[in-house]
């Protein structure tokens, strides 16, 4: 009797027991969240290792979310980033097509030994 009364409190208990945010949390939220964190990182071109800190980790983190790993950011959220930018360069790609434009890059080394890169647009109109 003892053990069947057991094993009932057990399941009520389970079935009550609240989601923790680690289950709650929808796992395209938490990479959604990662590839803002990134994004971040790679416009203001902050180090990756910046990610590793554990300031950095107990800021963004906290308990719950997943600590995002250097690795990470350096090719799999690289390349969503990178189709993410295809994505925005769609529409102006068929407009360059219409009007024949192109995209010109150089770059050069400033006095402090910083390589800088400059991208133009050309077009013959």
């Amino acid at each position: 009797m003892f053990r069947r009364n057991h094993v009932l409190n057990l399941k009520k208990r389970k079935k009550e027991r609240q989601a923790n945010i680690e289950e709650a949390c929808d796992k395209n939220l938490k990479a959604l969240v990662h590839q803002y964190i990134t994004r971040l990182l790679y416009q203001a071109s902050l180090s990756f290792i910046l990610v590793e800190l554990k300031s950095f980790q107990d800021m963004i983190y906290g308990p719950h979310l997943p600590v995002l790993v250097y690795n990470e950011i350096r090719v799999p959220l690289l390349n969503k980033e990178m189709d993410y930018i295809e994505g925005l360069l769609k529409d102006h790609k068929v407009q360059w097509a219409k009007h024949c434009c192109s995209i010109i890059s150089y770059t050069w080394i400033d006095r402090k030994q910083r390589c800088l890169i400059n991208f133009l647009v050309n077009s013959h109109a």
